[in-house]
């Protein structure tokens, strides 16, 4: 009705004056009557059929026409700013693992500037990882999860470990002799695996206490580190171990043995603790910081210990002689975890993961690819 209206209303405005007068108001003609009949007719019937035709132009165009892409897909960085590593391992020359957060491993070959990722199949932050050779690894991390490979990481398997009730966090892995690795950490977890990371045991009870590292040196003789200064020593391999008397109060983090018997044990606030006659007594060191150290590694091409820590602090040393520190970069100070010496150089990761060329060299932070 409305449309008859309108169009009533045009045709009345649009009439010649022949055909009206201020005496005769105008009267639609029968033919022209005809005609706003015919059209609102016409009007209605597209005024009914326009909802369908709107819906079946939905559906024609939901199956036959296909969004273009507009652009190329972009894809993240392999290693992005937000990632932390806590864990890195040299199995062979030219060969390199690292692990971190949210369940990330990379690996390179040929080099340290061909990284690719490999699918750990877990998020949890994996805190450490230790290999055997090119093929053969295993990595611990948040709770309580153990990961191993024995095809160089194409494919990561679940190790069967136990698990407390109350703090499952595995801290450092250690590899042994073939197939023998040993894993630390919170409630005083000491696992041993003999079959190459897919089953575990524990080798102490549980305690109210985290276990932060391990060394085994040549001799069967092993040395437990962790909080609060602790430290336990095996001489049979690991069947049994005795508590040291307490050197410090610091929590220790980090242990290295040289094949001659010599040791090295950080911890927080730079503690520095060194042994010459296979960890049976420890001495406190003259430290140069009180940055707290996270790992410690003898270098033999270098000939000294390195240690690495908070604030991109880095100290080395050698037993019963003086020791220095300093910073890898001027212009950045991440907290440093692992320290990997490789070629004359050093493999560290941490709050970044990177290539040292040690103290006085530069310090080349990997991103995508090593570029």
């Amino acid at each position: 009705m409305r449309f008859e209206l309108l169009l009533t209303a045009f045709l009345r405005d649009s009439a010649p004056d022949a055909l009206a007068t201020e005496a005769s108001p105008v009267r639609p003609q029968p033919v022209r009557s005809a005609l706003i009949r015919v059209l609102g007719v016409l009007g209605r019937a597209v005024l009914a059929v326009a909802p369908w035709l709107f819906i079946a132009g939905l559906l024609w165009a939901a199956i036959f026409v296909r969004p273009q892409p507009l652009g190329s897909t972009v894809q993240p960085p392999l290693i992005e700013e937000r990632d932390a590593f806590f864990g890195a391992a040299l199995p062979a020359p030219g060969v390199a693992w690292i692990v971190g957060s949210d369940g990330k491993i990379l690996r390179s070959e040929g080099g340290l500037d061909n990284w690719h990722r490999q699918q750990a199949g877990t998020q949890e932050h994996l805190q450490h990882i230790a290999a055997w050779s090119g093929d053969e690894a295993v990595a611990v991390g948040n709770d309580g999860v153990v990961l191993y490979t024995r095809d160089g990481g194409e494919t990561w398997a679940v190790g069967d470990a136990p698990r407390s009730e109350i703090a499952n966090k595995l801290l450092r892995v250690r590899t042994g002799a073939a197939g023998e690795a040993w894993a630390v950490g919170e409630m005083g977890a000491l696992l041993r695996t003999g079959d190459g990371g897919a089953t575990w045991s524990r080798a102490m009870p549980e305690e109210d206490l985290a276990w932060a590292d391990l060394s085994f040196n040549g001799a069967g003789v092993g040395v437990l580190v962790g909080e609060f200064g602790e430290m336990r020593r095996s001489t049979d391999g690991g069947a049994s171990w005795e508590a040291l008397p307490p050197v410090v109060d610091s929590s220790l983090t980090a242990i290295a043995f040289a094949d001659d018997g010599r040791g090295v044990a950080v911890g927080l606030e730079g503690v520095i603790l060194t042994s010459t006659d296979h960890g049976a007594t420890w001495t406190a060191a003259d430290s140069p910081t009180e940055l707290h150290l996270f790992d410690v590694s003898w270098d033999p091409e270098a000939g000294h210990w390195l240690a690495v820590g908070d604030q991109g602090a880095w100290v080395t040393g050698r037993v019963g002689g003086d020791w220095a520190s300093g910073r890898i970069s001027e212009n950045s100070m991440p907290w440093l975890m692992d320290a990997q010496p490789v070629g004359g150089a050093v493999l560290i990761v941490g709050a970044q993961a990177g290539l040292w060329e040690g103290p006085g060299g530069g310090w080349r932070p990997f991103t995508t690819n090593g570029e």
